[in-house]
């Protein structure tokens, strides 16, 4: 669903693998939604109807209308994935002719179910990337509950990744949440951790804000899975100890929270490419920052700093700090003295 020019999330890396493909020599097309996040607005060009086809850095993408809540609550969410699994798969018979491979990319879950649809009545040859297990995610952030919803999203999560053959994931951990849903591992199956994306030839400048001011960086999304109110008591912590800022890079559905903060917080919302690199390049430490019981210990560093406890985990910068890389520095901000550094955790 989300590709270029979506400025963050999996957009970006849907779109690098897409243009090294075609630089390869394969002739790619690119089913996607309107580039709508991180903000959750749709940007629709003027006299668009339901589907828009461009040629974009060599290959031929359509983009499809769907419904884009600004506030996607679970129901919401749902619907939005309704609309565009029904509007995808109205293009997959057209497609199904001239493909020889599939690769589909969730989330969305609806691409998988899409994807499970060819791959068992089509035959079709269809490799899965998980980018994120859905299913997990709407468990642990409260958005299935129990009962008939989640026994029956079990069982629909259970047939759809039962369906690929052949499978990517970020990481062994990962893997190893996609297994229980599976029962098994699939025929063909790696690791495809997300890569350090391309730097910008263009040198940007510090925003005035943070010129001569020590701060640590959150640059990551405002979904469910992210507690961002642990970012305004880190800095209300940070603050009274006369430390650094914290300076977030972002937008979407949370940012109420971060509007909300103090002083301690310094809220960049959305910046170019030359400007990201600087503010990342001058900042102390970077933060992850996830909801209580969301996440994995190999997907989210943060997630190691503190079972089920929200926690910002300060992931030291990587320079000059050897070539085993920086290790885990974990923040509880509920309780400080929990401070330490833990031994061999290493990025």
């Amino acid at each position: 669903m989300s590709y270029a020019p979506e400025p963050t999330g999996i957009g970006p890396y849907s779109a690098e693998l897409v243009e090294a493909l075609a630089a390869k020599g394969h002739v790619v097309r690119v089913l996607a939604a309107f580039p709508f996040y991180p903000e959750w607005h749709s940007r629709i060009p003027p006299r668009t109807f339901l589907y828009r086809t461009e040629e974009r850095d060599g290959a031929s993408v359509t983009r499809c209308r769907v419904y884009v809540p600004r506030t996607p609550t679970p129901g919401r969410r749902l619907a939005h994935e309704l609309s565009w699994t029904l509007a995808a798969g109205a293009w997959l018979p057209s497609l199904a002719v001239w493909a020889d491979v599939w690769l589909i990319v969730t989330p969305s879950f609806g691409s998988a179910v899409l994807g499970a649809f060819l791959a068992r009545g089509l035959r079709a040859r269809v490799h899965l990337h998980v980018q994120d297990v859905v299913p997990d995610v709407a468990v642990e952030s409260g958005q299935l509950g129990s009962g008939f919803v989640l026994r029956t999203a079990e069982q629909v999560a259970r047939w759809t990744y039962r369906s690929f053959r052949s499978v990517s994931v970020l990481s062994e951990s990962m893997a190893a949440r996609l297994h229980r849903h599976m029962g098994r591992r699939a025929q063909a199956e790696f690791i495809a951790p997300n890569w350090v994306r391309r730097a910008s030839d263009v040198e940007g400048g510090l925003p005035e804000a943070l010129r001569g001011r020590p701060y640590a960086l959150y640059a990551g999304s405002f979904g469910r899975k992210q507690d961002l109110a642990v970012l305004t008591e880190a800095a209300t912590l940070l603050t009274a100890r006369a430390g650094p800022a914290i300076v977030v890079l972002g937008e979407g559905p949370g940012r109420e929270v971060i509007q909300r903060a103090g002083g301690g917080i310094v809220w960049l919302g959305l910046v170019d490419e030359a400007t990201y690199r600087t503010v990342l390049e001058h900042a102390l430490a970077g933060i992850v920052a996830l909801a209580p019981g969301v996440g994995d210990p190999g997907d989210q560093p943060g997630r190691r700093a503190g079972a089920h406890r929200p926690r910002a985990a300060l992931l030291p910068d990587a320079v000059g700090s050897g070539a085993a890389g920086p290790s885990l520095l974990p923040l509880d901000v509920r309780r400080p003295r929990r401070l330490r550094r833990r031994p061999g955790r290493r990025l």
